[in-house]
């Protein structure tokens, strides 16, 4: 698995950090609440990450679909 695979566009947190690769991303939903983990929304961003990951054509898919997740979660409106 390659986890050092950067987005093409990098995802920006409310607090300012940046998610640039899948392992960045990775982290970030590691670190939600079990809570917030255990939502399917967040249960598909992560094996989208996985899939990406696996080497699978699936960057720009991981990329929009934890995009969208990050901003519904902080409440960050669609561009």
């Amino acid at each position: 698995m390659s986890w050092s695979k950067r987005f093409e566009v990098p995802i920006v947190l409310r607090s300012g950090e940046k998610l640039e690769t899948l392992a960045d991303a990775r982290a970030h939903l590691l670190s939600l609440p079990k809570s917030k983990r255990q939502n399917p929304a967040v249960e598909a961003a992560i094996e989208a990450l996985m899939m990406a990951a696996e080497g699978g054509d699936a960057m720009m898919h991981a990329n929009a679909g934890i995009a969208r997740l990050v901003r519904r979660l902080q409440k960050i409106p669609e561009p």
